[in-house]
């Protein structure tokens, strides 16, 4: 039997993790008040994610990795991702969040790839500057809202990169940035999900393990 199915790519913040990094961050922080209502605010995607991380400015990057690793994995999503790599099927992280977080979590879960922004840190301190990875900062498509990380192009790349094709990815998240990976995958997993995002899945669910139904 052909197997359809070559990677799986997840979101992380509700997703692999069951919380918001930043919110998180900014109750351990004291900024809570100013992250929500830039959160509520009616700024574009991009520039919010932006003045979002000059409230990190000046904390330590040691201390934002001590605070990212104190919030718990996802029920299963380990013994997914080992069930997974068993059988071959690459997987991936992409993120709005920050990549070295990313890359902190890609390793203690065993994780192939990992996408994200990048938090500038310099002498170990957090200056407060975001680069986004996405550099194109432009309408790709009717609806688009010009996300900080386009996880649709991201799958793309996958694709490119490993030479399959978009209806052999599995695509994972809870977010509305996440609606065009969702979309553009083969199956789209809305995970804990609102009823919008949902509505743009192939299935909904709140178990990580029913992934491994399609594999």
């Amino acid at each position: 039997m052909i197997r359809r199915f070559k990677y799986v790519l997840f979101d992380m913040d509700n997703t692999l993790l069951k919380d918001l990094v930043v919110s998180v961050v900014a109750t351990q922080k004291g900024f809570t008040k100013k992250l929500d209502a830039l959160l509520e605010s009616s700024i574009v995607s991009h520039e919010k994610n932006k003045e979002i991380a000059l409230l990190m400015k000046g904390m330590s990057c040691g201390e934002l990795l001590d605070i990212f690793r104190t919030i718990p994995i996802q029920d299963y999503a380990e013994d997914v991702i080992i069930a997974l790599k068993k059988k071959g099927i690459r997987t991936g992280i992409a993120t709005n969040s920050y990549l070295f977080l990313a890359e902190d979590l890609r390793r203690r879960l065993g994780v192939d790839d990992v996408y994200g922004n990048t938090l500038v840190v310099r002498n170990g301190v957090i200056t407060g500057e975001l680069l986004l990875h996405n550099t194109s900062l432009e309408k790709k498509f009717d609806g688009c809202r010009m996300h900080p990380i386009c996880k649709r192009s991201i799958v793309n790349r996958i694709c490119e990169a490993y030479k399959i094709s978009p209806g052999e990815v599995i695509a994972v998240g809870d977010g509305r940035i996440d609606i065009c990976m969702l979309e553009t995958a083969g199956l789209g997993v809305a995970f804990n999900a609102s009823f919008e995002v949902q509505q743009h899945a192939d299935i909904s669910t709140n178990d990580l393990r029913v992934i491994l139904k399609y594999i």
